[in-house]
């Protein structure tokens, strides 16, 4: 009892020092994505999940604004509509890559931000992506994210999943996104990467200029399942890695602007 105790009062401390350095270090929108972190991690306790077709998120409080999630992935949201008292706002992915027979479910994704008085009250997604976003999903992405070390200099976040965590097999990856962009396969591995462009259109030599989203998929030729993925929206970029065969997955998170990301 007193061991548990004394972990209580630990973690008490260690949340009131975050705080206090949260509300000094441009503080706000750190001490909102921090207050989200914390509710992920309680998933059941602050947000409702349906399929409406595709699947949706609830926020029982939001918490986020529009403008914290423009901040945090450094690209602003292509479309507002007219509603003036809850917008909806979209963000809207073009694939890169030849694809004329595909459908444009895999060639343009839409993602809805759907706010009530200023803040993200729902996050919509296509229903192509049913099969892996849902309840379970979530819970087990986010249930060790409470207590995870946030270190605001570096934008830098990160835990342990659950150990029933999966990622998914190259059949499952293709009905989200189709082909992908290009294709690298070695003796041990295959490695997909889809690549997308943010906006109405795509623009027209998108060659000539970075990707505003990746989505890289490296594959396991023994057991045909993703042993890792790296996904980048803008700024913030999540890797999903193999710890160990006993911890399982990690979760990564980082905020990197890219103009202090030239190497990429």
């Amino acid at each position: 009892m007193k061991a548990r105790s004394g972990r209580r009062v630990a973690a008490a401390w260690r949340c009131l020092a975050l705080a206090v350095v949260l509300s000094t270090a441009g503080g706000c929108v750190y001490w909102r994505l921090y207050r989200v972190q914390r509710q992920l991690a309680n998933f059941d306790e602050h947000f409702d999940f349906r399929h409406d077709p595709g699947a949706v998120v609830t926020f029982h409080k939001p918490t986020l604004k529009v403008a914290d999630l423009e901040w945090l992935l450094d690209r602003p949201p292509w479309r507002r509509s007219a509603h003036k008292a809850n917008p909806v706002w979209v963000y809207r992915f073009h694939k890169r890559g030849d694809h004329p027979d595909e459908p444009a479910a895999l060639r343009i994704v839409d993602v809805e931000l759907r706010t009530s008085r200023g803040k993200i009250r729902e996050l919509a997604f296509p229903p192509q992506f049913n099969p892996v976003i849902d309840h379970e999903l979530f819970r087990l992405a986010f249930q060790g994210a409470e207590d995870a070390p946030v270190d605001t200099r570096e934008g830098r976040t990160g835990w342990t999943l659950h150990r029933r965590f999966q990622l998914p097999n190259p059949e499952v990856v293709q009905e989200l996104f189709g082909a992908p962009t290009s294709r690298q396969e070695t003796a041990m591995h295959t490695v997909w990467e889809y690549q997308f462009d943010l906006g109405e259109h795509a623009p027209e030599a998108p060659e000539d200029r970075r990707p505003d989203a990746q989505a890289r998929f490296v594959f396991s030729n023994a057991v045909e399942r993703a042993e890792r993925t790296d996904v980048r929206v803008g700024a913030l970029r999540a890797e999903v890695w193999m710890a160990s065969t006993q911890d399982g997955y990690r979760l990564d998170l980082r905020r990197k602007p890219q103009d202090a990301d030239p190497e990429e």
